[in-house]
């Protein structure tokens, strides 16, 4: 069960604080809410408490899980999927839902990867957006609060320093992706 206050990942969106568990009635039954709001576009989300885990509601990532992430986003895919941008569009959006950081990470590795190569679509620049606005946040690693493709492709003394939400200036781009 999450805290009020506590941040937590909703997948295909980010990074939110818990603000409150409030009890509402739908369809005649009561049911309590955890109320999200997002910290990258202050969206509030209403989410069931007894669905939360199946829905892909998860805690920060420790340090460790982290760590394997930047490996996912060093490695290099044995090749990229040749297939048309809505069935990669599909396989992509289901790594996404499964809330995984995991899954996250390859779907973000692979559309930085496919980006140099080629232009992406409408959809998969949106995809790429969204992975990469859910990556990689963790206790004490926390979001910026700005996207981290602005800065892609310049050097780590040129990007701007940014305080994140507890206070510490910090640029979360793994070396190498970009």
């Amino acid at each position: 069960m999450f805290q009020v206050g506590q941040l937590a990942v909703y997948p295909a969106h980010g990074v939110g604080r818990i603000e409150s568990v409030q009890e509402r009635e739908i369809s005649g039954t009561p049911a309590q809410f955890y109320i999200m709001r997002l910290l990258d576009s202050d969206m509030i989300i209403m989410i069931p408490t007894n669905n939360a885990r199946n829905v892909g509601l998860r805690d920060m990532i420790d340090n460790q899980a982290v760590d394997q992430v930047y490996q996912i986003l060093r490695s290099r895919p044995s090749r990229l999927s040749n297939q048309t941008w809505n069935r990669r569009y599909r396989d992509y959006m289901d790594k996404i839902k499964t809330g995984s950081p995991f899954q996250v990470a390859e779907v973000l590795r692979d559309l930085t990867l496919l980006k140099a190569e080629k232009d992406l679509s409408f959809g998969e620049r949106k995809m790429l957006d969204t992975a990469a606005t859910g990556t990689i946040w963790t206790k004490s690693r926390p979001a910026p609060p700005f996207r981290w493709r602005k800065y892609c492709g310049t050097s780590p003394s040129s990007r701007p320093k940014r305080i994140s939400p507890s206070g510490s200036a910090r640029c979360w781009i793994p070396p190498g992706i970009c």
